[in-house]
């Protein structure tokens, strides 16, 4: 029998909300490896359930939780699906299983496969090996440190020794399916494994710390820019070369290059205003043309940290207010859709229309990132005008109900 194959990273689902309580921004990309193998089990002896619409189903039926999706959705599966279904309580067990035609889903901890928790599918078996079906596999997962050596890959399946699976796995539940039952077997789609991401250090100023597990010790830190390699998420944190540090201080859209002016001095082409706040908001103060100032810090590519050299005032002007800029403004460009002060409160809200863009940063000129569908609800950490940085980017509040305030 041909087992059908889905990765949770497929683009065609991996961005489908998998929401929990607390989890607003996770996807089946994220979280879904559980709701992947179901997909993986249904589509392999019933009819084709992608991971997307196995995510759905789990939240429907009350299995998504904030640590993942609960176990009870595979009994729930083999009952609406009248798949034969058993526990086992070994890796040993689930090797001979899968001799006898089961397929057997896996939960393992930190290990071979993970190094938080994760769901794996043990297809098939002979003698001294068992096969897997990862729903998380990318390329390069077994050269890394820990994991060279101990796994055989042969496209998407995985082999490895029992006894080695048994040592570095750190199995912790089986579910057994029967699939090979004489019902109508569906043929599996061609596989799509994705490839490691490039990405960029997106914090504000300071440097993004990395560590050396999800969450654990600070081992060293990245500058603001700094182009890395991501090979793996989990709960909001991503597995690059050096380590692992916070996947929301990362964007997947290459950063405008930032001109280097520290230290040199520039001369307002006309009347212009200073700001006391980094994203031109705050207390005001005019200049006049001709003012010379000191750039102490470029914050982005239109904004300086500058020092007035007459009065040694310090604040944050638009790099479009220079002699010489290639604006045609004379007076301070905000950002777009960024106004001086705001309405709306840091909170928990909820879209109110039928899709809310996210972007890279608060306003309408920056890229998208990704879309919430209405009805999803997110956490805020800044405000900025109308718009609120969320776990996934900037969207505009002008589109979404306050549920609460913090």
């Amino acid at each position: 029998m041909k087992a059908c194959y889905y990765n949770q990273m497929d683009s065609r689902w991996a961005n489908h909300p998998y929401p929990a309580p607390g989890y607003e921004d996770k996807t089946c990309g994220t979280s879904g490896c559980g709701t992947t193998c179901g997909a993986m089990i249904v589509s392999s002896c019933r009819e084709k359930i992608t991971p997307d619409v196995m995510c759905d189903i789990s939240r429907e039926n009350g299995y998504r939780v904030p640590g993942g999706t609960d176990d009870g959705l595979f009994s729930y599966i083999a009952k609406r699906w009248e798949i034969e279904m058993k526990t086992l309580h070994s890796s040993y067990e689930a090797h001979q299983a899968c001799k006898e035609g089961y397929f057997v889903v896996i939960c393992c901890a930190a290990g071979l496969w993970t190094t938080g928790g994760h769901f794996i599918l043990a297809v098939g078996a002979n003698d001294t090996d068992i096969e897997i079906y990862d729903p998380y596999l990318y390329n390069g997962k077994f050269d890394r440190p820990g994991r060279q050596g101990k796994v055989r890959l042969d496209g998407v399946s995985a082999w490895v020794e029992i006894n080695t699976f048994k040592a570095n796995s750190n199995a912790q539940r089986f579910y057994a399916f029967k699939v090979n039952d004489g019902q109508e077997i569906v043929e599996p789609e061609k596989p799509v494994t994705p490839q490691p991401k490039t990405a960029w250090v997106n914090t504000s100023s300071m440097p993004l710390n990395i560590r050396n597990s999800a969450n654990g010790n600070i081992i060293g830190s990245l500058a603001k820019g700094t182009k890395v390699t991501v090979y793996e998420e989990n709960n909001g944190w991503a597995c690059i070369d050096q380590g692992w540090v916070a996947s929301s201080y990362l964007t997947y859209s290459e950063p405008v290059s930032i001109a280097r002016t520290v230290g040199q001095t520039r001369k307002f082409a006309g009347a212009t205003k200073i700001y006391s706040n980094s994203d031109l908001t705050g207390t005001q103060y005019d200049y006049k043309a001709n003012t010379s100032v000191e750039i102490l810090e470029n914050v982005s590519a239109s904004v300086d940290k500058i020092k007035v050299i007459q009065t040694g005032r310090i604040g944050y002007v638009s790099t479009s207010a220079y002699t010489g800029s290639t604006s045609s403004n004379t007076s301070v460009a905000k950002p777009i859709s960024t106004p001086t002060s705001s309405k709306y409160k840091l909170g928990r809200y909820k879209v109110t229309a039928s899709a809310l863009n996210v972007r890279s940063d608060a306003g309408t000129n920056y890229p998208v990132k990704r879309t919430y569908k209405n009805g999803t609800v997110f956490d805020t950490y800044q405000i900025k005008g109308n718009w609120a940085k969320t776990p996934s980017g900037w969207c505009c509040l002008d589109y979404c109900k306050l549920m609460y305030k913090y």
